[in-house]
């Protein structure tokens, strides 16, 4: 399968990221401006000036329970400075904040930041980060409505912790339900919960592009994707996840996601020569280096779901979409002492919706690994594979690269065209103290060089 991801370089340059429609609010609200490509420039000279004498100390301010507190507070922050919400207060927003542009911490307090649900409140993203650090802890972040819903970040470092990410959505924008992080700077998630967050094309959750991130701890959950990603993706960078979950995340396809809005956002373009690839990675979408540890992934779904399409101008053009239902890997994926249950990699065609068209026909993919589809270097060690199935091949693991399987198990997966337990399309696949069995319609399948150590 081929896939363009150049558009994903384009949206981490940075000056690109912000969205393409204006928002409505206070001449203090974020506004649809480029963001300034040096931001990450200006704030590297910064810390290095750092031995300077300072002009002001860095404070604790505490925020009264208002939106007209915090946007002052927010508007008047200098660099290290804290925040300190009112405890289990609600903030509702029915406007935007203003843009973040200093180095601060929101201490959260467990107080909670969210967007009213009145009618005529217009759409924003929560908190908007340009060119600085933010640290938020212990806060709720919910009904945020664009790019980034919660937490829109470009050129800094990003640090969550101990907080709750709830019913955001990305809007009518394409990227990261939740959080959209886009830059060099680290991404670090600790101790977070992430549900019900929605996106319209990748990450339902989050959206990291270009810099190196770490999730540890953490709880995905019902999170959505009509693209790729139900709960995170990651481009350009290495994303680390160590002791978290993620269940029943979901990345759904269809055509009209794959031939509109997905095929020409612009942060995203993943129409290849040979057809469109959606509905990836039901849990986790990578490009790059990903690695997994001591993490479980449980009930999540990728899924394509299109209808047949009669032409007789064009040939057929196919869908690829539906693989991985728990992660969908182009490039390196390394999982250690994880498990992965009760995945779904899904495609299907229904007949009964047939349509004329001038063309092209359209029809689906298989929906390949149910639990695991890896375009690339895999190796997996000290894990469980088990009870995941797929509509196409490789009910445990899809492989179209290298992988290595170490003192793991693949046991009671199954998938309708073959490779119940293992399935590899390209490359080799080498087994070392690893049980694979019970499998349906067999244990393993290959397309090129048979896997050793393996009974059909």
């Amino acid at each position: 399968m081929h896939m363009n991801f150049a558009g994903f370089g384009r949206r981490a340059s940075g000056a690109d990221i912000m969205p393409g429609r204006r928002q409505q609010g206070a001449a203090t609200s974020r506004r649809s401006a480029r963001w300034p490509a040096g931001s990450a420039a200006v704030l590297g000279a910064a810390v290095a000036l750092s031995g300077a004498p300072a002009a002001q100390a860095s404070a604790v301010t505490p925020v009264l329970c208002s939106q007209a507190a915090l946007a002052t507070a927010i508007g008047d922050a200098a660099s290290g400075d804290t925040l300190s919400l009112t405890p289990f207060c609600t903030y509702t927003l029915t406007d935007s904040l203003p843009r973040i542009g200093a180095s601060v911490i929101i201490q959260g307090n467990h107080a909670t930041i969210r967007r009213s649900s009145a009618s005529g409140t217009p759409p924003f993203s929560i908190l908007t980060v340009v060119g600085a650090a933010l640290s938020v802890t212990h806060v709720t972040l919910s009904n945020g409505d664009g790019e980034g819903g919660a937490i829109l970040d470009a050129d800094g470092p990003l640090t969550v912790t101990g907080s709750t990410f709830s019913d955001n959505s990305s809007g009518g924008e394409p990227l990261g339900g939740a959080i959209v992080h886009v830059g060099s700077g680290q991404l670090s998630v600790s101790g977070s919960r992430f549900f019900d967050n929605r996106a319209q094309s990748a990450g339902g959750a989050i959206v990291n592009l270009g810099g190196p991130a770490t999730v540890v701890g953490s709880d995905f959950g019902g999170n959505t994707s009509s693209g790729l990603g139900g709960a995170i993706v990651s481009v350009g960078g290495t994303l680390i996840v160590t002791r978290s979950s993620f269940h029943d995340n979901t990345a759904l396809g269809s055509i009209s996601t794959a031939l509109g809005s997905i095929s020409d956002v612009g942060a995203i373009r993943v129409m290849g020569s040979d057809g469109t690839s959606n509905g990836l990675g039901g849990a986790i979408f990578s490009v790059g280096v990903l690695n997994v540890g001591f993490s479980t992934f449980t009930g999540n779904l990728a899924s394509f779901e299109g209808i047949l399409v009669t032409s007789s101008i064009k040939p057929d053009e196919v869908i690829n979409g539906g693989d991985g239902g728990a992660i969908a890997s182009f490039g390196s994926l390394a999982v250690t002492g994880s498990t992965y249950t009760g995945n779904r990699a899904t495609s299907s065609v229904s007949p009964g919706d047939s349509r004329i068209s001038r063309g092209p026909d359209v029809t689906s993919g298989d929906g390949n690994g149910g639990g695991i589809y890896s375009h690339g270097d895999l190796t997996i060690t000290g894990s469980r594979i088990s009870m995941s199935t797929a509509s196409g091949h490789g009910g445990g693991v899809y492989n179209a690269g290298m992988a290595i399987l170490r003192h793991s198990h693949v046991l009671l997966n199954s998938a309708e065209n073959g490779g119940g337990g293992i399935f590899s399309q390209t490359g080799t696949v080498t087994l070392t103290a690893t049980a694979v069995g019970l499998n349906h319609p067999d244990n393993c399948e290959s397309l090129t060089v048979p896997i050793a150590g393996c009974l059909p």
